[in-house]
């Protein structure tokens, strides 16, 4: 009995099977969203690929997506790929039909990460049976705990609770985050952590900084002034990058304390393993356990990056049973 499991992000859709009982991923295959006009073609393309595209031939699907779950209708926050729940189980010939935030699914991988899935950094043992938090900037930037139900047995139960944490108000915390605020404000009504805290936000930290400065600067890509940042080839990069990380490791420390995330805080997404280096070096430890009178809490919890190359997968997955 074959299930189909979905990762849909802003950029890329990652597609996979599992068969039941079994919990590995099979065939696992990445689709550019800007390739498609709509899902649905992505699902048919992969099914066809594999010999199961008469409806029923898959009984069951779980998929992750980038937005809010409000009743039948999806619509996904950084690509318009918007459908029907109930027109996608009728077209598949799906049993169950299974759609959750992307890091609702992240949320839920986490009980199955392995010690070689994760790098941890910072913090001390990870408490068993404790709330959990992910966080992770990519496309966007997405959050969600985990929460302990039933502890008593030997395979306790957890449930996600997912957010748009990323859409929330940033709460400038030095003189240089208050200026960047000062100037995005001309901009917008209001600077979210998003703005700041995604791919795009590193262009827009770098293109606020280089206005406030008065510095002439190329039109540069995410991607080029990380690249320049990495190299150590431009100091208005490698302050941006910086100011990335700091920001990071704030939000994922207050976030920490909002949840009670004793568990450990998890970071996932695409960006922080591509900075790795440049990351361990940050501030971003220093900052996230830097809580005045909570200090002492945050100190002692674990942060980990997860290394795993399809977590949300895993999660998609774990949410069937």
């Amino acid at each position: 009995m074959y299930a189909i499991l979905g990762d849909i992000g802003g950029t890329n859709t990652r597609l996979a099977l599992a068969q039941s009982p079994n919990t590995e991923l099979l065939h696992v295959e990445y689709f550019e969203n800007k390739n498609f006009q709509h899902l649905d073609q992505i699902i048919a393309k992969y099914l066809k690929s594999h010999g199961l595209e008469s409806p029923g031939s898959v009984h069951h699907a779980a998929i992750a997506v980038a937005g809010p779950i409000k009743g039948d209708r999806i619509e996904l926050t950084n690509v318009n790929f918007g459908f029907s729940q109930l027109e996608y189980k009728q077209k598949f010939g799906f049993k169950t039909l299974k759609i959750i935030n992307d890091f609702t699914a992240l949320a839920y991988c986490l009980p199955h990460m392995k010690a070689s899935d994760l790098l941890q950094v910072g913090g001390g043992k990870v408490e068993e049976n404790a709330n959990k938090l992910v966080i992770g900037p990519g496309t966007g930037m997405g959050m969600a705990a985990l929460i302990p139900c039933d502890i008593a047995g030997d395979n306790p139960h957890w449930h996600a609770i997912p957010s748009e944490a990323g859409h929330s108000t940033f709460s400038p915390n030095t003189e240089r985050e208050f200026a960047l605020v000062r100037s995005l404000r001309k901009q917008y009504y209001r600077v979210s952590i998003e703005r700041l805290i995604s791919g795009t936000g590193i262009k827009t930290i770098y293109d606020t900084l280089a206005e406030i400065d008065h510095k002439q600067i190329d039109d540069l890509s995410p991607t080029e002034i990380t690249k320049r940042a990495l190299d150590d080839a431009d100091d208005l990069a490698v302050e941006s990058l910086n100011l990335f990380c700091n920001i990071l490791g704030r939000t994922a420390g207050d976030h920490c304390l909002h949840f009670s995330a004793f568990g450990g805080v998890y970071i996932a997404g695409g960006i922080v393993p591509k900075i790795l280096p440049f990351f361990l070096k940050s501030e971003f430890r220093k900052i996230f356990e830097k809580k005045g009178r909570m200090a002492d809490l945050t100190s002692n919890v674990a942060t980990h990056i997860i290394t795993h190359k399809y977590p949300a997968l895993i999660g998609a997955l774990a949410s069937l049973d």
